[in-house]
């Protein structure tokens, strides 16, 4: 499924037939500056069982190294540092839990290039919340 928050954090989350789900989350964390949701990212988490997602990084633009959609954007280059993770995460694990009916017991965080500072804003930013 996909999915959207305002301004542009655009994701995809996919989720296990309900016998298959191992009650583990996954977030695949884009790369580079970000800009397209790459749903092909989350098929390593789903076979092995995990409700998976991936996000934009809260904007459009070409893959790669595209600063364009920054400039004069204080709004999208906060979704960028940190926000878009955040959110996508909120809302992704709210879907899974309701569409399961069951807690998430175990969440994950990974990816290349952005992945690893996503991560770490995630937890400096939200050390007692486990949202990632």
């Amino acid at each position: 499924m996909t999915g959207y928050i305002a301004p542009q954090n655009k994701f995809e989350l996919k989720l296990p037939v309900p016998s298959d789900w191992n009650r583990k989350f996954f977030f695949y964390a884009c790369g580079a500056f970000c800009g397209s949701v790459f749903g092909d990212a989350c098929n390593l988490g789903l076979e092995r069982g995990y409700a998976s997602v991936t996000g934009n990084g809260g904007h459009d633009s070409r893959w790669g190294f595209d600063g364009v959609w920054a400039a004069n954007a204080p709004e999208l280059q906060e979704d960028f540092g940190w926000r878009s993770t955040h959110v996508v995460t909120l809302i992704a694990k709210a879907i899974t839990e309701h569409y399961y009916g069951k807690p998430i017991k175990y969440s994950y965080m990974g990816g290349g290039s952005k992945g690893g500072q996503a991560v770490l804003m995630e937890a400096q930013r939200f050390p007692g919340i486990s949202t990632a």
